[in-house]
């Protein structure tokens, strides 16, 4: 769960797929596990919370294409999860429990 802090920026979104690639050929290799199962949380359409998070749309469509290419990656939705009172980036306790169980529900079995 990550990507939110790239979509603040337009060099950092636009790179993001890439980015996401690399760091899970870097972990399987680390864990010497080329096909180990990866599970990515898409980010929220955040620009409709706040400007900041421009790029939003752009990091959520490369995030979708890693997990549609990608052997043993998966996507999870995060879009209808409760948020936090506080921050449209963090999710409440409801939402955390629920991410989790979406996790969980992608690996699989």
């Amino acid at each position: 769960m990550q990507g939110e802090s790239d979509s603040t920026n337009e060099a950092k979104a636009a790179s993001y797929g890439a980015d996401l690639e690399t760091f899970i050929a870097a972990l399987r290799s680390d864990l010497h596990a080329p096909a180990m199962p990866v599970v990515i949380g898409r980010i929220a359409d955040l620009a409709r919370f706040d400007r900041r998070f421009a790029f939003s749309a752009e990091v959520r469509e490369q995030q979708a294409a890693v997990a549609a290419a990608g052997l043993s990656t998966y996507l999870v939705s995060t879009d209808d999860l409760q948020r936090s009172a506080w921050s449209p980036v963090h999710f409440s306790p409801a939402g955390i429990v629920e991410l989790g169980r979406r996790f969980a529900d992608a690996m699989p079995r």
